[in-house]
């Protein structure tokens, strides 16, 4: 007999009666052991699940908000806007018949605010919107060319119709009270002041140059300042008609 079989002791040293116990005290250790091995794999699959869904999601959504994007704003040439209804208006046109706004739904529109007496700016933006007519050729028949006065009390009906035929007798003279006009000018944000008459006794006004943009639906996109090129025009107006 050994002396460790004497003594009652296996090879490692320990007692048989306490290796049997030392034997089963591990077991619960193991068991903790092996849960929490089960509850950190648990958490990272979540977390791939998670990231997997996140990254879909980005795959999904950035390509169509950056297309949306590009569509709304990218390949206007004049300032763009984000798109939004313009409030409805009535006046009355050149040839003393009621125009309503809302009533144009499917043209697309370039509307200018100015009046038959001045000198400069707004004959020569008349004359733009004729070559943009031009240019367009038969798109033209699906837009409305809009010259809204700032000066109602001498640009009536039939003043109207005598200036806009040396342009275009298809444009379109809007004129009115004060009281349907001001409402017009704030909604697009129109500055007009009234000047003091010269010595030959004409009277000028200041006003914005602007022209405005709207789509078929009704909604103001774009706006063009004025020296813009008939070229950046069309393109813009093509543009509009494909809404």
């Amino acid at each position: 007999m050994t002396p460790e079989e004497r003594h009652g002791k296996n090879i490692s040293g320990v007692d048989d009666e306490h290796a049997h116990d030392a034997d089963t005290a591990t077991i619960p250790s193991r068991r903790r052991f092996s849960e929490n091995l089960a509850r950190r794999l648990h958490m990272r699959r979540w977390q791939l699940s998670i990231a997997l869904a996140t990254m879909a999601l980005i795959i999904v959504i950035v390509p169509a908000v950056t297309l949306a994007a590009r569509r709304n704003t990218a390949h206007f040439e004049g300032q763009v806007l984000s798109p939004a209804p313009v409030q409805d208006f009535a006046l009355t046109d050149q040839h003393g018949a009621p125009w309503r706004l809302s009533d144009q739904r499917g043209k697309a529109m370039l509307i200018y605010f100015g009046y038959t007496h001045c000198p400069d700016v707004c004959p020569a933006t008349l004359s733009l919107f004729h070559d943009v007519d031009k240019q367009l050729g038969g798109d033209a028949n699906r837009v409305r060319f809009v010259f809204i006065t700032i000066d109602p009390d001498r640009d009536t009906p039939p003043q109207l119709d005598t200036y806009l035929a040396a342009f275009d007798p298809m444009f379109v003279g809007l004129t009115g009270t004060s009281e349907q006009m001001d409402p017009v000018y704030q909604s697009f944000g129109v500055y007009r002041k009234q000047g003091t008459p010269t010595n030959d006794g004409a009277l000028l006004f200041s006003h914005s140059s602007q022209v405005f943009g709207i789509d078929p639906h009704g909604n103001l996109r774009v706006v063009h300042d004025f020296g813009d090129t008939t070229e950046a025009y069309t393109h813009d107006v093509r543009l509009l008609l494909k809404d």
